[in-house]
């Protein structure tokens, strides 16, 4: 009976069972998950500010309501969370999610898609020309740039600033040398557009650059380092001459110069006269044009230095520059003594280094290099009033040139200005004696402080201020001043040669040179051969001997190679060979500074006012 009891209650257990047992616990779970929403793009690309069609959904069960939202409002904006409608707001990514909410039947649902928003391009930059050709000096053509959106700034720059500068702001052009650059201007983003650019390449070139104009006695020689393919060169004395009748105006002519013409061109039109007591030169006035363009008028007249040393000054050159000291000159009945030191880069420009040095004011002293060092050694120097001077055998030493050090106060000889000083073997050199000497007296030193007695009786005749030059490893000597049996001081003029700087002999006794050359001259190794160049001759007024230079392959033949040289010499020149060229100072109070290639042709330059170019009137 039990079993049966037990069977019938398992029957009831499973028919309660599959019926829901009864109860009302199950209501809550009788809805359902609703049909998948979906959006038709998964995702969707737009830019700020736009508001796109509706991303359309479909899906979804029952009757819940339907809301849209953002995950960053500050990139896109749901304008309507019922629809969906969207806008860009600002540059980034955003997820747009629908979600349906639950009803009796169905489960709540959602769904999304991403959302890049984008900044909007920039009505294109342009600059009115891609490329402009200019030149250097010119008026700068403008280049307008147009298009552009927004309100970013615009700003410039160069690919090349060495070529080209702009500024950033205006986008005004600095030409600065020759060459291609880029021009880029960029407009920057703002919240609504992306940033924007345009350029245009800039070729710069050069009507004529670096024009400079050296005159000697017969022409001009006019040299430039770039030009343009074409150049018309105007010259006349008339400082108003109209180029576009130029035949018209005084002594006037015209030449074309092509870009392959061979440099320097040698102008007869302009030249120095030759004058023993005066500066004078063919004044003239040019003009250059090319094409569109035409220079300022231009006055030719050669550039003296900013200095007036007078006779006994002392060139030399040390350290990649010219160097003048000293010298005198008359000023009524007083002299003039020169305290300063100058110096030049280019033998053209001159800088004031020291104006009151403290050897004083002297001339006829030995300016020299050795060991790396400047040595000054004796002179004389002015004293008082009226011409007044003292004779010194001091010696001075320096690293730089400016600044000094009086190393030895009394060398316990005679320098004064009688002495001459050379480099020789390693060492530095003394020759020369007072009037009075009857000894031929050499001495010499290794370190500018301690002097030795080389030879106290040398085979030549004592004389003051002998010319000393290097050759062939030997040691040459022309010329100076001995004293003559009947009383006064006469040019030696001579030529004796040393192997050792001690003992001499005689070259040539009487060389091809006039007398009056052999205290008032220069030698130099330059260029393959010596150069002596000489100054005035001091001869009667009616033998008087020009300016003139000589060259020799030995030392001991010399070959006059031109007389006179330049406009006029004062008997104590001084010169130095700098930056490939020799380099004369006269000696006369206002001079020009002379230079030559060669040796034969002498040149001064012309200073020269910078070239402005300006629109040609046709």
């Amino acid at each position: 009976m039990n079993r049966l009891h037990s069977f019938y209650y398992f029957i009831l257990l499973f028919l309660l069972t599959a019926c829901g047992g009864g109860s009302n616990s199950s209501e809550g779970n009788s809805q359902v998950p609703q049909t998948a929403i979906s959006f038709t793009e998964i995702s969707v690309q737009i830019l700020v500010d736009e508001i796109p069609s509706i991303n359309e959904i479909s899906g979804g069960s029952g009757t819940g309501t339907i809301t849209f939202s953002s995950s960053d409002s500050s990139i896109v904006e749901v304008m309507n969370p019922q629809t969906g409608q969207i806008k860009g707001v600002g540059a980034g990514s955003a997820t747009i999610t629908v979600s349906k909410s639950a009803d009796s039947q169905y489960q709540s649902a959602s769904a999304s898609y991403s959302v890049e928003v984008n900044k909007r391009e920039q009505e294109p930059l342009s600059f009115q020309s891609s490329s402009l050709d200019l030149f250097i000096d010119t008026p700068i053509q403008s280049n307008p740039l147009s298009g552009g959106t927004g309100s970013g700034t615009i700003t410039y720059q160069s690919s090349d600033t060495l070529v080209v500068d702009v500024n950033s702001e205006t986008g005004k052009l600095i030409l600065l040398k020759g060459g291609i650059a880029t021009i880029t201007a960029t407009k920057a983003s703002d919240a609504l557009y992306n940033a924007s650019t345009a350029s245009y390449d800039v070729d710069i070139s050069y009507i004529l650059d670096e024009l400079s104009i050296a005159i000697s006695l017969t022409n001009a020689e006019l040299t430039w380092s770039k030009q343009s393919q074409q150049l018309e060169l105007y010259r006349s004395t008339d400082a108003n001459c109209d180029i576009a009748n130029y035949t018209a105006c005084d002594n006037s002519q015209m030449n074309l110069i092509s870009a392959t013409d061979a440099l320097p061109l040698k102008d007869g039109f302009i030249k120095i006269k030759r004058s023993k007591y005066t500066l004078e030169h063919q004044s003239a006035y040019i003009k250059i044009a090319h094409e569109d363009y035409v220079s300022n008028t231009v006055h030719v007249t050669p550039s003296l230095p900013p200095f007036k040393l007078g006779y006994g000054a002392q060139m030399v050159s040390f350290k990649g520059k010219l160097w003048l000291f000293g010298g005198e000159y008359s000023k009524g009945l007083d002299t003039i003594w020169q305290t300063g030191i100058w110096s030049s880069i280019d033998g053209i420009n001159w800088q004031l280094e020291v104006a009151n040095a403290p050897f004083q004011g002297r001339a006829h002293f030995e300016l020299i290099e050795f060991n790396e060092h400047l040595y000054l050694i004796g002179g004389s120097r002015g004293i008082g009033t009226g011409g007044a001077e003292v004779g010194e055998s001091d010696v001075w030493r320096s690293d730089d040139g400016i600044n000094w050090t009086l190393i030895q106060p009394n060398l316990g000889f005679t320098i004064w200005n009688v002495a001459s000083a050379i480099v020789f073997q390693g060492k530095l050199w003394l020759y020369g004696d007072s009037s009075s000497s009857e000894n031929s007296t050499i001495y010499s030193t290794e370190d500018g402080l301690n002097w030795t007695m080389q030879n106290s009786s040398a085979a030549y005749k004592p004389r003051r201020k002998p010319t000393l030059f290097f050759h062939n490893d030997q040691l040459w000597m022309y010329g100076g001043k001995v004293w003559d049996s009947n009383g006064p001081l006469v040019g030696a003029n001579e030529i004796w040669s040393s192997e050792d700087g001690v003992n001499w002999r005689l070259r040539n006794a009487a060389p091809n040179i006039p007398n009056e050359y052999a205290y008032t001259n220069k030698v130099f190794n330059f260029n393959g051969k010596l150069w002596m160049i000489n100054g005035q001759g001091l001869g009667s007024a009616s033998n008087e001997r020009y300016s003139a230079a000589y060259s020799s392959d030995n030392g001991v033949d010399w070959t006059m190679e031109a007389s006179p040289i330049i406009s006029r010499f004062n008997a104590y020149l001084t010169g130095a060979k700098f930056a490939d060229k020799l380099w004369i100072y006269s000696g006369w109070q206002e001079e020009y500074i002379w230079h030559s290639k060669d040796g034969k042709d002498w040149r001064t330059y012309v200073e020269l006012p910078k070239l402005e170019w300006s629109p040609r009137q046709k």
